[in-house]
C-alpha cells in the first residue's frame, strides 16, 4: 500500500488524508475540502479547507485545518456535530465520533479491497508461474502437469 498519493498539481497527501477525503465527501457531496500546498502557503495558513457548495447559493468556507497531521477523523467528526441540515443538532460528540471513525475505517476498508483486487487481476494477467508481491507473499500458479498414461492392455 502506498503512503502518499498524488493531489491535483503533482503535489502529494498522505493515504490516510485522501480516506478521510472521500469518507467526507461520501458524508457530504456538497463539501469540497481544498488542500493548499506547502509551497503556495503564508506562513500560519492552513494546510485545509472545507468550503460547503449549498445548492443556488454562494459557496462559504465552512472551517480550516492548520496541517495534514490535524487532518483525521476529527475533521468528519466536527463536520457532523455541525450539521445542521436537518435542522437542530441532535447527534452527541460520542455518537459523532463513533460515526467519523466508523465512515473513515469503511473507507479504508474500501481502498484494501481495491487493492487486493488490483493485485489479483495483475497476478491473473501474468503469464508468471512464481508472483511476487512482497517478502511475505509469494503467489504459486500451478500449472496442469500432462502425464503419460500407462495403459495394459489384456490380451
Amino acid at each position: 500500500m502506498t503512503d502518499r498519493l498524488e493531489y491535483r498539481d503533482g503535489q502529494f497527501v498522505s493515504q490516510r488524508v485522501s480516506q478521510v477525503v472521500a469518507a467526507i465527501k461520501e458524508y457530504a457531496p456538497d463539501v469540497e475540502v481544498l488542500w493548499i500546498p506547502m509551497n503556495q502557503r503564508t506562513d500560519g495558513e492552513a494546510a485545509f479547507k472545507l468550503v460547503h457548495h449549498p445548492d443556488g447559493r454562494e459557496p462559504y468556507t465552512i472551517f480550516h485545518v492548520k496541517t495534514e497531521e490535524e487532518f483525521d477523523a476529527r475533521v468528519l467528526k466536527r463536520l457532523m456535530m455541525g450539521d445542521q441540515r436537518n435542522g437542530a443538532v441532535t447527534i452527541s460528540e460520542i455518537e459523532a465520533s463513533e460515526a467519523a471513525a466508523s465512515r473513515v475505517a469503511h473507507q479504508r476498508f474500501v481502498d484494501e479491497m481495491e487493492e487486493a483486487n488490483e493485485m489479483a487481476a495483475a497476478v491473473l494477467r501474468s503469464n508468471k508461474e512464481t508472483y511476487k508481491i512482497s517478502d511475505d507473499l509469494i503467489i504459486h500458479q500451478s500449472k496442469p502437469r500432462t502425464r503419460k498414461l500407462r495403459r495394459k492392455y489384456l490380451k
